[in-house]
């Protein structure tokens, strides 16, 4: 088998003088094949639904605030197949 990791550093700002109440999705992918396994390896506190790979942060940022959030993950499959990410 192959396993390969995929992560991602996502940037939310706010901007506004005020402070704000944000809900942020991402979706991680979902395998249909047996042969290809799927492992969530980070996702920064965020709600995970195992069903749809739905990632859900419900954030508070202040004036001017930022935050950092990572989404990772591991993937692992045969090695005679090929899989595509993007």
């Amino acid at each position: 088998n192959k396993r390969e990791t995929r992560t991602w550093e996502i940037t939310v700002r706010n901007t506004n003088r005020q402070s704000l109440n944000l809900r942020l999705e991402d979706q991680l992918p979902i395998s249909m094949n047996k042969d290809i396994e799927l492992e969530p390896l980070d996702y920064s506190g965020g709600d995970y639904n195992k069903e749809t790979g739905r990632v859900t942060w419900k954030l508070k940022l202040g004036p001017s605030e930022e935050k950092k959030l990572r989404l990772a993950f591991a993937i692992k499959y045969p090695k005679d197949k090929r899989v595509f990410i993007d």
